[in-house]
Parts: structure tokens; C-alpha cells; sequence
């Protein structure tokens, strides 16, 4: 009868504890990457971590946000073959990096460490300001794993918030959630975060008076940039925290390097306090000057130069990789397992970059490519509404060309109806008017019933592309696109285009599965270039042709314009990636032509370098009005240029922002067509 009873406390508190932790788990935050900055992936960056192989990192970087804003390790990677791991969070105090220091020795046995060494000059040690206290301590320690090291850093860094009990157990502090719980909160893995720690934000924001006034003696908290700002004193509770941080490196034996994430917060005067004080303890901070990384804060910074945005981390961890490359101990974790893992981190990782860089113009001209060169399979019907003329991209207009349409999208047509209708590649209906626009009854294509309407601004402002009395326009500003395929009769895709917003804003209506079908096959199957391999020439001259400096097998040997010869220093091998991009493989080399350095500026030069696969080596190749190609970095969106806008033996080739001039447009001649497995 004890037993019994016994049995049943047993299986009570059993049940109990499991019911606990199930509804802990579900009530507990979950925040997920985004790139807009509204959750930095904290829950991703600390559940992730715990999932890689055992010893398997070579460094791992910590402190607060702007050590993961800075560091990209899985470009790291791509660059150098080591492995590293971002373990920071946001507003961070030297107090919490402690701790998730020394937890994460605890699984990993990293040569280096290296620590944002900013948060010295914070004010307190729990975050680098007060206010942040009540979002910094939740974020850095609830997913932290129960333990002796937890226990610790909930006690040492308990705020008036939340007590260290309410840190320890995370269901104390969220059991008041239920109305807030989202699909998030039942069901999400990590099987698509390919980031390691870092955030890379695609925002950029800045204000450019402040930037050129106050260069980088301006703190976040004061962007007016009238008050000076104060000398700051390291405080003894930080310093306290150094120490044991720096102790405990030499007793694990991990090489510990202060670091300072790239920012304009910091003063000059605030870097030599920094500087002075470590060198009691020799030790050197690291700090990458803005010139040597190409950083430009107009366009590299989210938040007016707080922190880098993906572009600014691109620069600065391209630097961090040459800097590592020159460490001797790096590289020894790698068996085949682990190298697998990271490989394939490295295709999800590309495939993020891919995803998150393509633009609404590289939409547009890809859509456009795919009508163009299917036009004889298709039915392609256009209804304007609102406007399609203020903003018109110029290098669409070859497409509508090309389509057989007339142009006639210009100030003449602003704010004007417009219908198109081309059916297997003949043009039905053409037609601009100052008036509401229809289109009705006298159509009739593949025993279809079609409705078609166009409505100017002060003409409607309306689009209708009824079929069969289903209206599939998606009724937006500037061009409305419906396209049914003309072996099935089936509606495979439905897009607006604002060509009134210099933005080119492109939305796509949802098809069902048999549509999505037939339009990816169509995707899939529109190359603007075989793959092959080709000589490149600008446009209407023969004479000249791309070619990599003195025939150079190296690294960053430069892209220049030469005497058309054909050799192989002249050949590239081009091959289609996906999306509508390409790499660019030297031939004579086997090296692939990249954005340098990762410059995202004007007059960025083009170079060869060995490949990485990442989306400074990836291409966007379309046509313009004449027919021409074009050639645009997928990383940075600016074009092949011939500098000095004329051609001539030597002349550089760098990228430029699009300015529709011939000296950015080529020709491609084949020599060899390369067929590859699909």
C-alpha cells in the first residue's frame, strides 16, 4: 500500500515536471530572426549554439550587439575554412558576457575568444546602459541551459524587474502570455538559420549631416552632436568582471582578444581608455580602421552608425578573415562530420544572401525575361491602373519592345488607361487612352470569356483582368500582368509593377500548385545566356574584349579592357545559378569575378578571386532597350562599367550605379556551349 502511494507521488511529480517544462517552453518568447531589427534572434543564436558538435569551433565571438552585428562567421567560413560562432546579445553588460564565456567553454574548445572590449566603458555591468537592463537580462539568460553557470548569472545579474528566480525559471516571468501566443510559439526549429550567431540587417539609415559633422565623436544617445561627449571611467564591478574573464581564458587555455565591433558611438578619447587599460594586462584591443574596410557609413549602417548593416558586416569580416588567416592554430576541428555541417550551413547561407538581396527590379526584369522568351506559349494580357508612366524604368522598355508592343510609356501617357493583350507572341490589342479604358465582349481566345478593364487615375483608377467571371488582377498601382498558359488555357500568373515609384514595387498574386507548376517550369527553363563559355566585349566593338590583367592566375588580379585576342585570359565560363543570376569563372584562372572587397560603392573594382559561392561573385545578366547585355553585381546592384566611359586598351572595368550609358553594356560571343546534369 506505501509502495503504492509512493508510486503514484512518483508518476504525479513526474507528470507535473513534464507538464511544467511543455507549458514553459510554449509560454516562453520566441525571438526569431528578422531583418527588419524587430527581433535579433536571440532564441536562434542561443539554441543553435548548443546544437553544433562538440569542440567543433575554432573562435567564438561575444559581448553585446555590435560584435554580432560586425562579425559574420559563416562569410568567415566561405573565406577561410575556420569555424566561429557569434554568442553576444543585445545591450549586453560585461557581467552577462562573463557568464555565457564561461558556458560556452563548457561545450566548445575554441582557440580564441574574442571579446567587445566597449563594454568596459558601460555604466553598468549587467548592460551597457540601465535602460536596457529589463530587455537585455530576459534575452541573454532565458535559453542559457539550467546549471551551476545559470544559477550564477541569474543571481549576480537579477534586476529590480525580474528577481533571480524569475530569470532561473522563465515560466514565473511569461506564464501571462497565453493571449499573446502566436503560431511561432507551437511549432519552429532552427533547420533554415544559417547565420551562426551574427545578424545581418538589409536596412540602411543614416543622417548624413550628423555622419559628415560629427564623423565618429558622436554617441547613439546623442545625435544632435552639439554635446561633447564625457571621458568615461571604467567602473571597479567591470573591471572585476574582466578579470575574471581573463583568468579564466588562461586557464582553459584560449588566446582572449578584445576587440571593438565597428561603430561611430565611440570617441577617440573613449578607444585610448579602452587601449590604456588593457595594456596593463598585455593586451592589444583590435580595431579596424574605416578606410582599410571600405566602410561607408551613407550606406553600410541601419541605424545611423550604431551598427553595421549586412553590407558593413561583409567589410568588416572580410578584414576579420584576413586577420585570422594569419593565426597559425586555426583550422584543426574539422573531420568530415563537422566539415559537412558547415558546408552545408554555407548552402543555406547562400541561399539567404540570394533571398534577401534580390530586389523588385531584379524581380521585374526576370519576369520580363521569362514573358519575352515565352511569349509564343503564352497569353500575356496588361491593364494599367492609377499611373504606369512617372517612374518607367528605362530598361524595361526593350522588353515591352521585344514583346511587340509600343512604348509610349512616358509624360505623354501619365496617368493614362492602357490594355495590352498578346496571345502566342501576336499582338491582339495595343492601346493608350485618355479615358476608362475596356475591353469586352469582341475577345474571345481559347474558349475563354474574358473582361478586361483600365482605369488612369482620373479615370477609374481601376484594373480588371476578368476570365471566365474570375477577376485575377492583383488591382495595384502602375502595370497589372495576367498570363495563362496556352496549352492548358490556365491562368499561371498574376503580378502588378508599379512603374509610377522610382521603388518599382513588384507584388505577385498566389496560384494554386498546378499554376505555380507550370510557371517555375517556365522559370526554370528562361536562361538570358547559356551556360557556355564566352568572350565579352563592349557593346558594338569587337576590338576589345574583358580580360584579367597580364593573364594572372591570383587573387585580385583586376578585370580590364584589352586588344580582342580570344585567348583564355579573355575567356569566361558562365554558369546559371538560379534566380536569374550567374558566376563569372575566368577561364585561364578558374577563379570567378568578384565585387572587390566587398565594396558597395561606386567605382568598386572587379576582380578574380577563388570561389566562395557568396553574393559578391553572383551576377545579374538582362538586356536593355538596344538589345544590349548588361551586367549587375547581385551584392551590390551596380553595373560593369568601362571607366572613363570610353574603350581602350587598359581601361578599367568597375562598378558604377546605373546610369544607362553604352560603356555599361556588353556583347557575349560563345565558344562552347557546356551542358550540365540537372
Amino acid at each position: 500500500m506505501k509502495s503504492g502511494k509512493i508510486a503514484k507521488m512518483i508518476i504525479f511529480i513526474f507528470l507535473f515536471v513534464f507538464l511544467f517544462i511543455l507549458l514553459q517552453k510554449l509560454l516562453t518568447p520566441k525571438w526569431i530572426y528578422g531583418t527588419d531589427a524587430s527581433s535579433q534572434g536571440e532564441t536562434n543564436r542561443f539554441q543553435t549554439f548548443y546544437q553544433l558538435e562538440k569542440d567543433s569551433l575554432d573562435y567564438i565571438t561575444i559581448g553585446d550587439s555590435k560584435s554580432y552585428y560586425s562579425i559574420n562567421p559563416s562569410l568567415i567560413y566561405a573565406e577561410t575554412g575556420f569555424t566561429g560562432y557569434c554568442l553576444g546579445c543585445t545591450g549586453e553588460g560585461i557581467g552577462l558576457t562573463y557568464y555565457w564565456m564561461e558556458e560556452a567553454l563548457k561545450y566548445q574548445s575554441p582557440q580564441y575568444i574574442f571579446w567587445d572590449a566597449s563594454a568596459l566603458l558601460s555604466e553598468s555591468s549587467i548592460a551597457v546602459s540601465e535602460k536596457y537592463e529589463a530587455s537585455a537580462v530576459p534575452k541573454a539568460l532565458t535559453y542559457m541551459k539550467f546549471g551551476p553557470t545559470k544559477i550564477r548569472a541569474c543571481i549576480e545579474n537579477q534586476i529590480e524587474e525580474r528577481n533571480w528566480l524569475q530569470l532561473l525559471i522563465p515560466m514565473l516571468s511569461f506564464h501571462t502570455r497565453w493571449k499573446e501566443l502566436e503560431k511561432v510559439d507551437f511549432s519552429y526549429d532552427n533547420s533554415d538559420y544559417a547565420l551562426l550567431g551574427s545578424y545581418l540587417t538589409f536596412e540602411k539609415r543614416n543622417f548624413s549631416d550628423i555622419l559628415q559633422k560629427n564623423k565618429r565623436s558622436f554617441l547613439t544617445y546623442d545625435l544632435s552632436g552639439n554635446e561633447k561627449q564625457e571621458n568615461r571611467v571604467i567602473s571597479e564591478k567591470n573591471k572585476q568582471y574582466f578579470e575574471k574573464m581573463f583568468t579564466l581564458c588562461k586557464v582553459k587555455k584560449v588566446t582572449f582578444i578584445p576587440f571593438i565591433g565597428q561603430t561611430t558611438v565611440l570617441t577617440d578619447d573613449n578607444l585610448e581608455t579602452i587601449s590604456n587599460f588593457l595594456e596593463d594586462y598585455d593586451l592589444e584591443c583590435l580595431i579596424f580602421g574605416d578606410e582599410e574596410m571600405g566602410i561607408a557609413w551613407d550606406v553600410d549602417t541601419p541605424d545611423t552608425g550604431t551598427h553595421l548593416n549586412y553590407w558593413g558586416a561583409c567589410k568588416y569580416s572580410k578584414r576579420f578573415a584576413e586577420y585570422l588567416k594569419k593565426q597559425r592554430k586555426l583550422g584543426q576541428n574539422l573531420h568530415s562530420k563537422v566539415r559537412e555541417y558547415w558546408d552545408n550551413n554555407l548552402e543555406l547561407y547562400r541561399e539567404f544572401e540570394t533571398e534577401n538581396l534580390i530586389d523588385s527590379k531584379e524581380q521585374t526584369l526576370s519576369y520580363m525575361q521569362v514573358l519575352e522568351a515565352n511569349k509564343d506559349n503564352l497569353c500575356i494580357i496588361i491593364a494599367v491602373k492609377d499611373d504606369a508612366c512617372a517612374s518607367f524604368y528605362g530598361y524595361i522598355e526593350g522588353y515591352i519592345k521585344r514583346l511587340g508592343l509600343q512604348n509610349g510609356f512616358n509624360e505623354e501617357h501619365v496617368q493614362n488607361s492602357y490594355i495590352a493583350v498578346i496571345d502566342k507572341g501576336k499582338v491582339l490589342f495595343d492601346r493608350w487612352a485618355a479615358a476608362p479604358l475596356k475591353l469586352e465582349d469582341n475577345f474571345n481566345s481559347m474558349g475563354k470569356n474574358f473582361y478586361i478593364e483600365s482605369g488612369g487615375y482620373v479615370y477609374g483608377d481601376i484594373s480588371t483582368i476578368q476570365i471566365d467571371d474570375i477577376n485575377y488582377a492583383v488591382n495595384k498601382r502602375g502595370l497589372n500582368i495576367v498570363v495563362l498558359d496556352s496549352d492548358t488555357g490556365k491562368v499561371i500568373s498574376s503580378v502588378s509593377i508599379d512603374t509610377h515609384d522610382e521603388s518599382l514595387s513588384f507584388t505577385e498574386k498566389e496560384m494554386d500548385k498546378e499554376a505555380e507548376t507550370i510557371w517555375n517550369q517556365y522559370v526554370e527553363n528562361t536562361h538570358i545566356l547559356q551556360d557556355g563559355i564566352y568572350t565579352i566585349h563592349p557593346y558594338g566593338n569587337l576590338d576589345y574584349a574583358l580580360d584579367i590583367s597580364e593573364g594572372s592566375w591570383s587573387d585580385n588580379a583586376n578585370l580590364q579592357l584589352w586588344n580582342s585576342t580570344g585567348k583564355e585570359p579573355q575567356q569566361f565560363e558562365l554558369q546559371y545559378v538560379g534566380e536569374g543570376l550567374y558566376t563569372i569563372r575566368a577561364v585561364n584562372s578558374g577563379k570567378y569575378l568578384t565585387a572587390y572587397r566587398f565594396g558597395n560603392t561606386n567605382e568598386t573594382n572587379v576582380v578574380q578571386n577563388t570561389y566562395t559561392g557568396l553574393a559578391n561573385q553572383r551576377w545579374y545578366i538582362y538586356r536593355d532597350r538596344n538589345g544590349a547585355y548588361c551586367v549587375m553585381s547581385h551584392y551590390n546592384k551596380l553595373m560593369m562599367d568601362v571607366a572613363g566611359t570610353v574603350s581602350n586598351i587598359g581601361a578599367n572595368i568597375f562598378l558604377y550605379k546605373p546610369v544607362q550609358g553604352n560603356w555599361q553594356t556588353f556583347e557575349f560571343k560563345k565558344i562552347k556551349t557546356i551542358e550540365r546534369k540537372k
